[in-house]
């Protein structure tokens, strides 16, 4: 109830709540002509503004854009969580990816559990959300079974309907991967780092997972920004670096220099820092930023001229 209330408050402030009201009501299974139609309809419903993707200058705009118009062979590679893994070695950072532990599996019959230690973590490798943290003695696996072969069956792109390219060619699996244990406390926070150019945007701090997620806007040198990005930022955040951070911001920036744009999804855990995933798209080109004035802050520094050139040639 809480997390709920919370973005309402949040989407008052932002003044998108009455935009996606009006699409709920009058976009309803709407059919658009066009894949731009549809990103301005469902930009006024959900950024409370209609994106100008011929000239786009917010930083969602800019996604958008990169989303309708771009293609390029490493990001669908980076966007499959295990082969990320593999990327992340050939380029000398295979430390920071969790260590496999089983797979890939075609489907959870292949899934021996005797094989696997007592706790551990199942997800799929193309879609977003199927992660499922086990435990041996009190883990429902006739549940976690069901909807990771449920996921197998579904094109994430297609499912979410958000034109996110990048996984449209990924082939479903399943794989264990090693339990992360955060590096203090209980909670294993999540650090975001957007990357352009080799040059650092924004990131932002996923904490509360569990119960009611916030995510704080911050620097690279881990200063706050006076702005909410998708949910209302975490107040309590200490405002000391966590263990690992100043490590975490420039290997971001490192492996941020092999791609023209990424967000780098960092763990602080208890052995180190360890990358999540690799991800394009935050949000789908749909993340509310509060005072709205950084959606074209962080716009400015985001560089999409790769991209220009690419479609231009």
């Amino acid at each position: 109830m809480q997390k709920k209330s919370s973005k309402i408050k949040f989407e008052l402030k932002s003044h998108t709540l009455i935009s996606r009201l009006r699409n709920h009501i009058f976009g309803k299974n709407k059919v658009y002509s066009t894949d731009e139609e549809q990103e301005r309809n469902e930009g006024r419903a959900l950024l409370g503004y209609a994106p100008n993707i011929k000239n786009p200058l917010t930083f969602n705009e800019k996604l958008i854009y990169l989303k309708l118009n771009y293609r390029n062979p490493l990001w669908e590679r980076c966007a499959d969580k295990l082969a990320m893994k593999a990327f992340l070695t050939e380029n000398g950072f295979g430390d920071l990816a969790a260590k496999t532990l089983g797979g890939p599996y075609e489907s959870s019959n292949e899934i021996d559990l005797t094989k696997l230690p007592e706790k551990f973590v199942l997800k799929t490798n193309h879609d977003c959300g199927s992660v499922f943290i086990c435990d041996k003695k009190k883990t429902d696996f006739k549940h976690v079974f069901s909807a990771l072969d449920a996921s197998l069956k579904q094109n994430y792109s297609e499912k979410q309907n958000n034109r996110e390219w990048v996984y449209n060619n990924i082939k479903p699996i399943i794989f264990a991967e090693e339990l992360l244990e955060p590096s203090e406390g209980t909670d294993l926070m999540d650090f975001k780092f957007f990357v352009s150019e080799g040059k650092p945007v924004f990131l932002f701090v996923a904490s509360n997972r569990s119960t009611d997620v916030h995510f704080n806007v911050k620097d690279f040198d881990y200063s706050d920004f006076p702005c909410e990005y998708i949910y209302p930022k975490n107040k309590r955040l200490s405002k000391n670096k966590p263990p690992f951070f100043d490590e975490m911001a420039k290997l971001a920036l490192k492996i941020g220099k092999l791609f023209d744009f990424v967000r780098v999804d960092f763990y602080s855990t208890a052995s180190g820092p360890k990358v999540g995933e690799l991800t394009f798209f935050s949000q789908s080109g749909h993340g509310v930023f509060c005072p709205r004035k950084y959606d074209r802050y962080f716009g400015d520094k985001l560089d999409i001229s790769f991209a220009k050139k690419q479609i231009e040639n």
